[in-house]
Parts: structure tokens; sequence; C-alpha cells
């Protein structure tokens, strides 16, 4: 039998951190994810904004397929939990949604998973005043999350998609 152990999300990640502070544009600019495209575990771009072409962006923000986005701000949306699926062009999410990117020792679809199941926990770790809760990149890192060896989490991962897409 397997054995699972109980890990910190940061021996988990090649980074965590937040996006980017935008500057908006009305056309021709790179989607950027604010917390609103973020609800059920899908991101969805019909509340994105766009983000102008000639503001400098660090590689790292560039979101890579399979990276996890927790919303980081606010009561009620605080903890929301998807995962960027590429979909060809540069996409962003702004400095309230927080990008989570799993290294070598976990599967990208299972860190999604545990972190979806644990999203009123994540919620739990925000600190400040009423309504202007904020989840540090530091205190997302130390969410304590279950991980079995390699090979079963990329069992678990090859199964778990086909019921979300049924449900």
């Amino acid at each position: 039998m397997s054995e699972w152990q109980e890990v910190k999300l940061n021996t988990v990640t090649s980074y965590i951190k937040r996006g980017v502070s935008p500057k908006y544009v009305e056309i021709d600019g790179h989607s950027i994810i604010n917390q609103k495209c973020i609800r059920n575990n899908r991101v969805t771009y019909k509340d994105s904004k766009l983000l102008s072409k000639t503001q400098k962006i660090a590689k790292e923000k560039y979101l890579q397929d399979g990276d996890v986005l927790v919303n980081s701000t606010g009561v009620g949306t605080l903890g929301r939990v998807a995962q960027y699926k590429k979909i060809g062009v540069s996409v962003f999410c702004d400095s309230h949604v927080s990008i989570v990117r799993a290294n070598e020792l976990i599967d990208k679809v299972f860190l999604a998973h545990q972190l979806s199941y644990k999203e009123s926990a994540i919620e739990n770790y925000g600190k400040g005043a009423t309504n202007q809760i904020e989840l540090s990149s530091h205190d997302l890192g130390l969410l304590k999350i279950n991980l079995p060896p390699l090979p079963t989490q990329q069992k678990i991962a090859k199964i778990l998609p086909n019921y979300d897409d049924l449900i």
C-alpha cells in the first residue's frame, strides 16, 4: 500500500506569487483574469479585462498550462480555485489572484483538485479587515495538503477530470 504524506504547499510548488498590477486598455490587449473569472473551479473569460501589451511583465507571471489560480482578496471570493488551461495566447492574472505552479513532485491536475477541496481552509488563511481580507503568497505556501506517491497522483488525476465533466 502506498504511503500518503501531509506536506506544505510550498514543498510541491516552484512558484507561488500574486499576478500583475495591470494597466488596463479597452482594445488590443492581453486577457487578464480577475477574481470574477474564477468560479466553480473553472476559469471563464466573460468578466476578464485587457492588459496593455506595452506593460512590461516578468516572464514567470505569464500563465502556464496547468497553473492553479487562487483568489487571494476579499470576503466571499478569497480561496476560490481554478486550473488554467492554455488557450494559445498570452494570459495573465491580476494582483488579486495568486499563481500556484506545480514542481516535479506533484501532478498538476492532482494539485488543482487538492486545492479545490481546500477552498474553505484557504479562506481561513486570509488576514485583514472586513471585506479587505488578503491572502499572502507566503501563507498560501504553508497550507497542508495530502500527497501520495507520484504514480498514485497520476492515476487519480486521470480519473477525476472525467467526473468533473459529468458534473
